[in-house]
């Protein structure tokens, strides 16, 4: 008989293809699926006439079957739902009444397994399609292991200031295992039953949604009250989900991701992303992919702005005090160009910094250019501005020799600037130096086009420049360091 429920009181497909093993549908039906074929258990006689398909009110699934003109019902669900309405049970291949002891201890030997993490259903059968007391048959358990890494990416999102909690139907002590096993449930941390969050008042449950990792017993409803409740108190909120049930919840979440391998096409439509290989750890991939490109995209701003922002205020200082422009309209060009173009693009490929990982989620609302960004920002912009400025109005010699230094120094303080915008507050000697090697390509091929420049006489005449002595090298060169050293300094202070 336990066979038999196993195998007719289920909707999961089995596909065996040169000994391997495919389940279409829910896994733990799949499971008990092959348990009734490894027992080569199959009824060929037996006719489905209806079902009722599993409800999380009544935590439990029926099928009406006709047998050779007799008809049963095979029901399967939560332990404690079934042992509570069987008046007998089927041992031995005989019918013996089920006492209140003989439940008890049915309920305890349930909640000794499932305090190992061990998922239990219950099987029963009754005659016909009546309210008649059903016959207990006996307790499945299931084992659903983690995957290899869940834990550590568990542990990662929770260093990354993202809380990890666990919404789960199963009963309290299979919950709070798996969430122990998986890393999300801690000592002092809160749970809830979807019963207490039933009788608990709204103000009451918006006030400790945040502490809660762990609700078990926990109904499709729930689900949508917790993310709803989530959002209420300003969370930023991501739902996992494979069902049909789960549809609501991740319709109502900020980012819904459902399951590409198991999940259901209701399930696929309501959620933003899906897992191609229902995978939590992929999760973390996208999020330290999507914080990689957000920091980078912040980077190539700061670079390109604080670029602006020196040639702004090294114009506006000549203009100011009476000086000839230090950089003609080609020389400007050539800088927000050719300069600018290749190592800013380079710096977007900026590969993933493991500190981003152990930073704190930004507000949902926050802009991408901060005060802190646009401080760092005018910092280099006035380095840049002024240092050049100085130079162009010191070096003597020509307006065209003094404007050829003065070029030449705001390029180099750009090539330098670039390597300060791989991180905004990690010193550039924490950074492995070969690790984005585009970016020093693009930094050597640009230093290269600038002499070039200056030297080529087909170039000196298009952008009016004129040859630098080697001496004028030795002050440029150092002269542009200035801004790293500053650029460090304020990263110091940020750090500190």
């Amino acid at each position: 008989m336990f066979f038999k429920i196993s195998e007719l009181c289920n909707n999961a497909h089995v596909k065996i293809d040169d000994d391997k093993i495919e389940v279409i549908g829910d896994p733990v039906e799949g499971a008990l699926k092959i348990f009734s074929m490894n027992r080569n258990y199959h009824c060929k006689t037996c006719e489905r006439i209806k079902e009722d398909p599993f409800d999380s009110d009544k935590m439990m699934m029926s099928v009406l079957i006709d047998e050779n003109g007799m008809r049963k019902t095979y029901i399967k669900g939560a332990p404690r739902v079934i042992v509570s309405r069987s008046k007998n049970a089927l041992i031995n291949g005989k019918l013996q009444n089920l006492s209140e002891k003989d439940k008890e201890d049915i309920i305890l030997k349930n909640r000794e397994y499932a305090a190992q993490g061990l998922r239990a259903l219950a099987l029963a059968y009754k005659e016909g399609d009546s309210d008649k007391d059903i016959t207990f048959v006996g307790l499945a358990f299931f084992k659903d292991p983690l995957r290899e890494g869940v834990k550590a990416a568990i542990n990662l999102c929770k260093k990354a200031g993202i809380k990890v909690a666990m919404i789960t139907g199963d009963q309290r002590e299979t919950g709070l295992s798996i969430a122990r096993e998986a890393g999300i449930l801690e000592a002092d941390d809160m749970t809830l039953s979807g019963k207490e969050l039933d009788e608990m008042s709204k103000e009451k449950f918006a006030s400790i949604v945040r502490d809660v990792v762990v609700y078990y017993r926990a109904s499709p409803f729930h689900k949508v009250k917790i993310v709803e409740t989530l959002k209420e108190v300003g969370e930023v909120v991501a739902v996992t989900g494979d069902g049909v049930n789960d549809a609501p919840a991740l319709k109502m979440a900020d980012i819904g991701v459902s399951m590409g391998l198991i999940g259901t096409d209701v399930a696929r439509e309501a959620s933003n992303m899906i897992l191609m290989d229902d995978n939590f750890n992929t999760i973390v991939t996208a999020i330290r992919e999507g914080r990689r490109i957000y920091d980078n995209i912040r980077k190539f701003l700061r670079f390109q702005l604080s670029t602006n922002i020196g040639a702004v205020i090294l114009m506006f200082t000549a203009i100011m005090t009476g000086a000839p422009l230090p950089l003609l309209p080609v020389q400007i060009l050539w800088i927000n160009i050719i300069m600018d173009g290749p190592p800013a693009v380079t710096l977007s490929m900026e590969p993933f910094h493991e500190g981003l990982m152990e930073k704190p989620p930004r507000k949902k609302n926050s802009p991408i250019l901060t005060s802190p960004l646009y401080l760092s920002m005018f910092i280099g912009g006035i380095v840049m501005g002024l240092g050049t400025y100085i130079l162009f109005t010191k070096i003597g010699g020509s307006i065209d020799y003094a404007r050829t230094a003065a070029f030449t120094l705001f390029v180099t303080y750009q090539l330098v600037n670039v390597l300060n915008c791989r991180s905004f507050d990690q010193s550039i000697f924490k950074i492995k130096f070969f690790e984005n090697k585009n970016l020093l390509l693009a930094i050597t091929a640009s230093f290269v086009l600038q002499v070039a420049v200056v030297y080529v006489p087909f170039l000196q005449g298009f952008f009016h420049t004129v040859p630098l002595a080697f001496q004028d090298w030795l002050i440029i060169i150092p002269t542009a360091f200035t801004i790293l050293v500053v650029d460090e300094v304020r990263k110091y202070f940020i750090r500190s």
